[in-house]
């Protein structure tokens, strides 16, 4: 019995560490390399949740296995195992670990947070991936735009391809109109100047890579989603390339904000076996191009204005190192305005918060939240947006 007793605790403190050096390893390092991306996509609460399944077990465990030896030392007390002090760091370990999910990624401190004053101009910004709706359930989409407050810009990824949109703004309001700019869509009741739209030229995955997944990434029923074949996840879309997106609206803001406002929409593909550091390098060079007026012999592109807010599905999770390449210099609406778990995908059990809301240095998200649109793959992502009051 006492032979069970030590290999179960050595059992459970093994696994209580495992979880640990998992959750250290993937929040530090995140995207910047292949392995620890998928490290840093398990979901911080499985792993808080694993390390305490294993720790305080292995801490009864411990007690039970002190108890049975009885006393061996002066006063009375046996000296502490190699197991039992492991044990104590595990414990110390996973607090400090749930301590730092709760302030931290979660930042349950904000739900305290003053709001704003009423009387401070917001724009209330919204983005949602509807993830290429079929036609004949395009009605169904329109239902689940949230209305309440009405967004003064709506960013879609992947509307519907019919020429219906103009539907979308008769169900916002009156006072909206709706464009579609290539694989986006906006809808605004705020003035749109100008929009522009290019394919971010992503490359595909090398043949070693699609090789080597074949087996676990086979395609059921024309799907482009590229998640393991035994996922429960639904597949949309038909299968082909994904090289990614980006557009570019120019809003006139300037009853709210004081001056016209650039939004750009990002749409990265969802392939998990991609690495997403390397991913993004690409895509935010082939954004600085886009930045750049066309050269001769170039294929031509619109040349996209310096942005104000950065949206959309980037498929990969808020705080990765990749994010950062993007959209530097930028915050994102949740560190600003949001708090709690915030996961968008998939909407039916959100896991992971892959659609994003970055504003820049000359504004603020005064609030930040997910809606479920009740259909769809992707929760609605909201901002309450300000103006920062010019430094003196």
């Amino acid at each position: 019995m006492r032979r069970f007793t030590l290999l179960l605790h050595l059992l459970l403190v093994t696994g209580a560490c495992l979880s640990l050096a998992v959750f250290l390893v993937g929040r530090t390092l995140t995207d910047r390399f292949l392995l620890t991306q998928y490290l840093y996509w398990i979901p911080s609460v499985a792993l808080v949740a694993s390390a305490a399944v294993f720790s305080l077990p292995a801490w009864a465990v411990g007690r039970l296995r002190r108890r049975w030896l009885g006393a061996a030392g002066p006063g009375g007390r046996r000296p502490r195992s190699v197991a039992d002090l492991v044990t104590r760091v595990a414990l110390v370990g996973t607090a400090a670990t749930v301590l730092f999910v709760l302030l931290v990624e979660w930042r349950i401190w904000a739900a305290l947070a003053p709001s704003p004053s009423a009387g401070t101009p917001t724009l209330h910004f919204a983005h949602w991936n509807m993830t290429f709706v079929p036609h004949e359930e395009w009605p169904r989409f329109i239902a689940g735009v949230p209305r309440d407050p009405e967004p003064d810009v709506l960013l879609i990824t992947n509307p519907t391809w019919s020429s219906d949109l103009g539907r979308l703004a008769e169900a916002l309001g009156s006072g909206y109109t709706c464009k579609r700019v290539g694989t986006f869509a906006v809808a605004s009741r705020l003035p749109i100047l100008q929009t522009g739209w290019a394919s971010l030229e992503l490359p595909q995955v090398d043949e070693q890579t699609a090789r080597l997944t074949a087996p676990f990434y086979s395609p059921r029923g024309g799907d482009n989603e590229y998640l393991p074949s035994w996922s429960p996840i639904p597949r949309v879309g038909n299968a082909g390339r994904d090289p990614g997106g980006a557009m570019f609206a120019v809003i006139d803001a300037t009853s709210i904000l004081g001056r016209p406002i650039v939004v750009w929409g990002l749409d990265f593909p969802s392939d998990l076996r991609r690495w997403r550091y390397g991913l993004m390098r690409d895509g935010a060079a082939r954004l600085s191009a886009l930045r750049q007026p066309v050269a001769t012999g170039d294929p031509p592109h619109p040349v996209f204005p310096a942005p104000d807010i950065i949206a959309g599905d980037f498929n990969t999770p808020r705080g990765s190192a990749s994010l950062g390449l993007i959209a530097p210099g930028f915050t994102h609406a949740f560190r600003q305005g949001g708090f709690g778990y915030a996961a968008s995908w998939p909407r039916r059990s959100p896991l992971v918060h892959i659609d994003h809301v970055f504003v820049g240095p000359s504004l603020r998200a005064v609030r930040y939240r997910v809606i479920d649109p009740g259909i769809a793959e992707h929760l609605v992502q909201t901002a309450d947006i300000t103006a920062r009051a010019p430094r003196r």
